[in-house]
């Protein structure tokens, strides 16, 4: 099996809590990783999982974050065009924000987000 980490500033002292946008680029760089050598998440290790006294990370756990690569590795979900939908609402509904349609535009290779035909079946980005 192979491992491997990389380094992400914080204070180190549990107290600091890490921000949402440093736990997603950990966790879009490490799935990045992960499906570039054909790994699973159990790849991705922390300090003290490797290393002998190492205390870090602190505020959150490596179970959780191989929790959210899992989840970004995992095949994307499908989903069936009914009348009035637009790529905003799929978004909203599906991935709880409507700026996230470009996700969804990106990953259909649409070059038009106006144009979706009802029963039309659209990959869905995980998460």
């Amino acid at each position: 099996m192979h491992f491997y980490g990389f380094e992400c500033e914080n204070r180190g002292d549990g107290r600091v809590p890490w921000l949402a946008v440093q736990l997603e680029a950990a966790e879009a760089a490490a799935a990045a990783v992960c499906r570039f050598h054909r790994w699973s998440e159990r790849s991705v290790i922390g300090h003290r999982e490797w290393q002998p006294g190492k205390v870090d990370p602190l505020g959150f756990t490596m179970d959780s974050m191989r929790a959210r690569i899992a989840e970004r590795l995992a095949p994307p979900r499908t989903y069936r065009v009914r009348p009035g939908d637009s790529l905003s609402s799929i978004a909203a509904e599906l991935l709880g924000s409507l700026s996230r349609w470009p996700e969804i535009a990106r990953l259909n290779g649409l070059a038009d987000a106006d144009v979706l035909r009802v029963g039309q079946v659209l990959k869905i980005p995980q998460r």
